[in-house]
């Protein structure tokens, strides 16, 4: 059984912890990751196509109530699993209905750092990509803080701050053998989707998807895999968070 750690640990440690907690975790989450990717789909099911080539899509006034019903719903889901899985790595008894009050209660928090976060991200690929990764990496773990420490957005994202600087290259190092990680096990299932694809003679275009692949194949694998990158998310903000209390340097 998983335990955050109260002390600073190796690479290796945090990442095996990550593994750890998504094993204890996932029958858990894995009903609120999977009804979170169905909301999901909810664009694509509307026939939004949000790419460089596609022109703007027409938001009418059902398709923008259908989205903000989305993104609301989206935001309380997110709290959900994340409080859940920091309860199961800290010992914590949490229902499924204390999750989703909890996720409900700090919606709007995430939500306004969200929107820093992104237009703080967009002005810094605006200049060049490097400032844009520095931006994203600096305070991507202001979500954690919401959920678990009970930080307002700017408060979250002033502590992201202190954690990741005093550990740049470090962390830059874990989140950089995370998502090759997640890049290789995505990368398999596309090559798994492309046999099936080609065997039942079918393309795999997101646009001409049978409705049962957009609410059960995707959603099925992404409530896997979103837990996969919360806990692993959770495991390196844990290992931050010792580091700055004991004072560990990098």
């Amino acid at each position: 059984m998983y335990q955050r750690p109260d002390a600073p640990q190796t690479m290796g440690q945090v990442l095996d912890g990550g593994l750890q907690l998504f094993r204890a975790s996932i029958n858990d989450v894995f009903l609120l990751a999977f009804v979170g990717a169905v909301v999901g789909q909810v664009p694509q099911i509307l026939g939004l196509e949000m790419t460089p080539d596609a022109p703007l899509p027409q938001i009418t006034g059902q398709i923008g109530f259908a989205l903000v019903g989305a993104l609301i719903i989206g935001l309380v889901l997110y709290g959900a699993i994340v409080a859940r899985i920091h309860a199961i790595a800290t010992g914590a008894k949490l229902s499924t209905s204390e999750s989703l009050q909890l996720g409900l209660a700090k919606g709007p928090t995430v939500f306004v750092a969200g929107i820093i976060f992104f237009f703080a991200v967009v002005l810094g690929f605006s200049a060049l990509i490097i400032p844009g990764v520095i931006v994203a990496i600096t305070f991507m773990f202001c979500f954690y803080a919401i959920i678990v420490n009970n930080m307002g957005p700017l408060q979250s994202l002033s502590y992201s701050k202190q954690l990741v600087w005093q550990q740049w290259w470090r962390t830059v190092g874990l989140l950089a053998i995370m998502f090759s990680g997640l890049i290789v096990l995505l990368s398999g299932i596309r090559l798994i989707a492309g046999v099936v694809g080609a065997a039942t003679s079918t393309t795999i275009d997101p646009s001409t998807l049978p409705w049962y692949v957009n609410l059960l194949v995707l959603p099925l694998i992404s409530a896997v895999i979103t837990p996969l990158f919360y806990a692993f998310g959770l495991a390196l903000f844990y290992d931050l968070e010792a580091r700055r209390s004991s004072g560990t340097a990098e």
